[in-house]
Order: C-alpha cells, then sequence, then structure tokens
C-alpha cells in the first residue's frame, strides 16, 4: 500500500500540488488523468522521489518516504501521451 498524506508542491509563486492524499491499495491498477498543467506529472515526481517533498508525508507499507532509497529509475515510471 502506498498512502498519500496531504502532499503540496509549488513552483516559484504557482501552487501545483494543494493537500492531496490518497491511497494506492497493491494489486490494484490506477490512472493519473486530467487537463494539461494541472500537476500530474509533478505528482508523479514528488511520490516517486524524483523531486522533493516539500509538505506532507508518504507511507510505502509502513515506512515513511524519508526512510526510503528512493533512486530514480526508468522501470519505476513511465510517461504516455495518447
Amino acid at each position: 500500500m502506498l498512502e498519500i498524506k496531504k502532499i503540496s508542491h509549488h513552483y516559484h509563486e504557482q501552487q501545483v500540488l494543494n493537500q492531496i492524499s490518497f491511497t494506492f491499495e497493491a494489486g490494484k491498477i490506477y490512472a493519473i488523468v486530467g487537463e494539461s498543467g494541472v500537476g500530474k506529472s509533478t505528482f508523479l515526481s514528488v511520490i516517486s522521489g524524483l523531486d522533493f517533498l516539500q509538505t506532507g508525508e508518504i507511507w510505502y507499507q509502513t515506512k515513511k518516504s524519508d526512510e526510503l532509497r528512493l533512486l530514480p529509475s526508468p522501470n519505476r515510471l513511465c510517461f504516455s501521451s495518447l
């Protein structure tokens, strides 16, 4: 299980993510959808460890994200355009 608790992220003065909370259950498939510029890529970058978590918490099973070693991996994240 991956649990996202009240994460927020901004670039300069632009708020991109604002208090996002969500739980991803093991074994399920999820899609992140939305209009251009709403923060989908930022959300994925933050939860995968490619970008810094500014506020909030990310938990994987029983460990907080700052206890995990998140290294960029080409097999972890995929961006696709339809």
